[in-house]
């Protein structure tokens, strides 16, 4: 069936597509009902999704946190590299759907990976004795482990890692769609083939993919609205301690924010940003076209439009700003932070 066109319509669908972070933000957003209707690249027929609850993937994972959405690289530009995506907490990859088609679009396999991201890391170690909270809790998180001096206590198990959900998402989608190519990015083992693996995600994702890469050399490591790691008002250690020992080069990280984020301040992602060796300056994708100057910071000032916020509007379906013919206006942005 044919998209209606109007107003009333573009609300009814970004509402469907995001309604986690439409809970989330409360009353006071600033959707005023107008604006183009949303056209992603799975209503255009060019991307094919799946979804299915982690409990149907493993029933050893907890479910809480939102079941994976996998999208198929578009027919005829197959790169053989996987793109996996974290989202914000407390949201679930189904608030991000945009993000995962596009990177289908640049010809990437496609995952938006659920995982334990119900508590902010920084409340989570804000008056902890523990020096390296941040880093101790985002690695429970990445492997599974104990972090007792967190506020309060973090523990993740060996099954709600984000290792183990990865590996075990790959060979559901392998074990299921056979022909597909899904698991080229599995080991004999099992385990995930890091080196195969473009990392992204929003917000607290963002904070977790730029964490990973410190440790997991990756492909590419996107941080969108982050990283928001502090220590006082210092980057969190496991930032600034990855100018000489990040597993993944520095070339290889981006980061893309808001210049009027306040969660945190664009001037705190901008330390972070440094800290970790982003190349280049602040430099703005609006009324731009890629490479933007080969820079590895982007920034956006758009106004907020749809958004209920400026952390929202880079990622989030719901928020991000679309242009006359109902596509993503980050979609370049994305392609050259991400993809």
């Amino acid at each position: 069936m044919p998209l209606l066109p109007g107003p009333q319509f573009a609300r009814m669908v970004r509402l469907l597509l995001a309604l986690p972070p439409l809970l989330l933000a409360g009353c006071g957003g600033s959707d005023d009902g107008q604006g183009p209707a949303l056209v992603s690249p799975r209503m255009q027929g060019t991307v094919v999704a799946y979804s299915a609850s982690m409990s149907a993937v493993d029933a050893t994972i907890n479910p809480r946190y939102g079941a994976f959405r996998a999208y198929l690289p578009v027919a005829g530009a197959t790169r053989d590299q996987l793109f996996v995506f974290l989202p914000a907490s407390p949201a679930t990859p189904d608030a991000y759907r945009l993000v995962g088609e596009y990177a289908a679009v640049a010809g990437l396999f496609s995952i938006g990976l659920p995982y334990v991201n119900a508590r902010v890391v920084n409340a989570a170690c804000t008056g902890s004795a523990d020096a390296d909270c941040h880093g101790n809790v985002r690695h429970a998180i990445l492997a599974g482990g104990d972090v007792p001096q967190a506020v309060p206590a973090v523990s993740v198990s060996s099954s709600d890692s984000i290792e183990h959900r990865l590996a075990k998402t790959l060979a559901y989608l392998d074990a299921t769609y056979p022909t597909a190519g899904w698991g080229q990015f599995l080991g004999a083992s099992g385990n995930v083939l890091w080196n195969r693996v473009r990392l992204g995600g929003h917000g607290e994702g963002g904070v977790q993919a730029g964490y990973i890469a410190t440790q997991i050399a990756v492909v590419q490591a996107c941080m969108l609205s982050a990283p928001g790691d502090v220590a006082g008002s210092s980057p969190a250690p496991w930032i600034t301690a990855a100018t000489t020992s990040s597993a993944t080069p520095a070339s290889q990280f981006t980061g893309f924010a808001h210049l009027q984020d306040s969660r945190p301040p664009f001037a705190t992602l901008q330390a972070a940003w440094n800290a970790l060796g982003l190349s280049g300056t602040p430099t703005s994708v609006d009324s731009a076209a890629p490479p933007y100057g080969n820079s590895h910071q982007l920034t956006t000032d758009l106004p907020l439009g749809w958004s209920p916020d400026f952390h929202a509007i880079t990622a989030i379906d719901f928020a991000v700003p679309l242009n006359a013919d109902g596509t993503a206006t980050y979609a370049p942005a994305w392609t050259a932070a991400c993809f």
